[in-house]
């Protein structure tokens, strides 16, 4: 019956009422899809040499948790929106349909949803029909209803019940809201979940729902040797020959021929749109995945292909463009995450927790706020080999903010740093009581790290700030104690770890593609080491003051060079003079003396 039901996809004309009838019966969404349904275009459905996408239509109703991961223009995302349309009008689901960003959302609802309703009269008759009102977020739509919700807005995740959960780009939405998602449907008794995505990098995303599902491949069969493999782009189409060389795995292609696919087994052409099934390498788990290649989709050649892997592979930007985007492949780059390696580098024997008393240096807190305020502080000190260095002196969470300061009271930082949202109330408090609190606000594609001393705020693009304390780590700037891994209950280590760097594409202009940190759980800690790794930005790497502060901390005498006429004829400096000492590195104390 498989491909029987394929082949009345092609088949079916307006006349042939038995095989359509029958078409209805066995896979109605790939009967809506050829009957009903216009693309973007206008244009009919067409399952001609897409047998990868004819099965998924099929089978769609048989899935109940369903991951897809896919290549960018394969007509996936259209099997979304006509499988939402069939929940909602003919079985009366409540359907949410989720999509990256709330601001995407009316675009995406009136160019892809409220255009194909307009030119299709049968879904004309099914908004019609419906009882109630109709509007962007929110259509009536046949006997149920179709819900548009943007992933970044946690509210819309918490009001309504919902029957079918339809996930749009899953890697470029909100993780942390997504899962919330099961809570909308775990009253209904039919409780679909379904997600679509081209992958960003590996573990996240949909590769990380693709690595806990069945794992369906989509197989074809040599017809020559009867092997039956996943035709992808390295294992079928391109092999590596020398380090920086690869060459079509076809020995008859030419320069300017398109390469065929290449049995990996006979080594024989295989025509890359014949018949094949998706292969489970996992069957029986909960989640259904599903797998596909670019080199089975007739909208892509295999020479663009090749010419795009060509002018990728040595640009480390273009090679994970091509991976995610052109292949529809996970791809990890070096340095996207906080690894455990990289944090376990930085641990040293030490006394943790720090005695207040033995604090001597500068120190510099940073706070992100949220259910809790997460609290790092970090104390500047040079290490055994006279180097810089910030070791962690306290990672905390507190529940209030008359607690934090009563905090700030007790260690009295240098700097203190403190996310700006969404507390606007509290922290214009702490910054009114405390002149060392700095408010940092997070400014996408500013490429500065923007100071403004008069109102103490802070602005600075959030990838850049948060790879700048990526790189304090990796020239071990950074100090930890052993056994951080446990700190805060393991929450510190876990929240470290929590995020990971990864391409944002833009599919009409890769070159305004730009990297971006997401997270896939709570990182709270990650954000509070941000904004602590600001504050130490804001002050010179050691002012006289620290100078010395190392040199009484060593018991050492200072020397005669270091020995300086009092200021001000031996009267105590204010606390202004102070201030402004402390922003002053020892070369610069000693030049204003010069002044005098």
């Amino acid at each position: 019956m498989p491909d029987e039901v394929q082949h009345l996809a092609e088949q079916i004309t307006l006349k042939d009422v038995d095989l359509k009838e029958l078409l209805k019966d066995k896979a109605p969404i790939l009967y809506w899809a050829t009957n009903y349904h216009r693309n973007i275009r206008g244009d009919r459905m067409s399952f001609k040499d897409r047998w990868y996408l004819a099965s998924l239509y099929r089978d769609f109703l048989k899935f109940h948790k369903l991951a897809v991961m896919k290549p960018v223009q394969h007509g996936l995302s259209e099997l979304f929106i006509v499988g939402s349309f069939y929940e909602a009008a003919e079985l009366g689901y409540i359907v949410m349909y989720v999509l990256p960003k709330y601001k995407g959302r009316d675009r995406f609802v009136n160019s892809r949803v409220d255009t194909v309703i307009r030119r299709v009269p049968a879904y004309g008759r099914m908004m019609s029909d419906a009882a109630g009102t109709s509007r962007v977020a929110l259509k009536q739509f046949g006997k149920g209803q179709l819900l548009y919700v943007g992933s970044n807005v946690e509210d819309e995740f918490v009001e309504v019940p919902v029957d079918s959960a339809f996930v749009d780009e899953k890697d470029r939405c909100n993780q942390r809201n997504l899962l919330l998602l099961p809570d909308r449907y775990s009253a209904s008794p039919h409780k679909f979940h379904r997600e679509i995505s081209t992958p960003t990098i590996e573990g996240r995303g949909i590769d990380g729902r693709i690595q806990t599902s069945t794992k369906g491949y989509w197989m074809i069969k040599c017809e020559g040797c009867n092997y039956r493999f996943f035709p992808g782009f390295f294992e079928a189409v391109m092999k590596q020959v020398e380090e920086r060389k690869w060459i079509p795995r076809d020995e008859k292609c030419g320069e300017f021929d398109e390469p065929r696919v290449i049995c990996p087994k006979c080594n024989r052409p295989v025509n890359r749109f014949s018949k094949g099934e998706y292969v489970e390498e996992y069957p029986g788990r909960e989640w259904v995945g599903r797998i596909v290649a670019p080199t089975v989709s007739p909208t892509v050649t295999m020479r663009e292909l090749v010419t795009v892997w060509d002018e990728s592979f040595l640009n480390p930007l273009k090679k994970e463009f091509f991976y995610n985007s052109r292949l529809g492949l996970p791809y990890t780059s070096e340095g996207a995450k906080f690894s455990s390696g990289l944090l376990t580098g930085i641990q040293i024997p030490y006394q943790y927790p720090v005695d207040r008393t033995t604090v001597h240096g500068p120190l510099f807190m940073g706070v992100d706020v949220g259910d809790v305020l997460t609290v790092v502080i970090r104390e500047r000190i040079r290490d055994e080999h006279g180097i810089l260095n910030r070791r962690l002196v306290l990672a905390t969470e507190l529940p209030s903010f008359t607690l934090l300061k009563d905090m700030i009271r007790e260690w009295n930082p240098r700097v203190c740093v403190i996310d700006a949202d969404p507390e606007i109330h509290n922290i214009a408090s702490l910054k009114g009581e405390f002149k060392n609190i700095f408010s940092s606000r997070f400014q996408h594609a500013l490429l500065e790290f923007r100071i403004n001393r008069e109102d103490r705020v802070l602005n600075e693009d959030r990838t850049a700030a948060i790879d700048s304390l990526k790189a304090a780590i990796e020239a071990h700037a950074l100090m930890n104690p052993e056994g951080s891994e446990v700190l805060v209950g393991g929450r510190y280590w876990s929240q470290m770890q929590a995020s990971t760097r990864v391409l944002v594409v833009n599919e009409n202009n890769p070159e305004k593609s730009y990297y971006s940190w997401e997270e896939n759980s709570p990182d709270h800690f990650m954000l509070a080491e941000t904004y602590c790794n600001q504050a130490s930005r804001l002050l010179p790497s050691e002012s006289v003051l620290d100078y010395y502060a190392q040199v009484a901390a060593q018991g050492a005498a200072p020397t005669q060079q270091a020995i300086v006429t009092p200021i001000g004829g031996g009267q105590a400096m204010s606390q202004a003079e102070l201030n402004t000492l402390a922003q002053q590195s020892p070369e610069q104390f000693l030049d204003s003396l010069r002044k005098l």
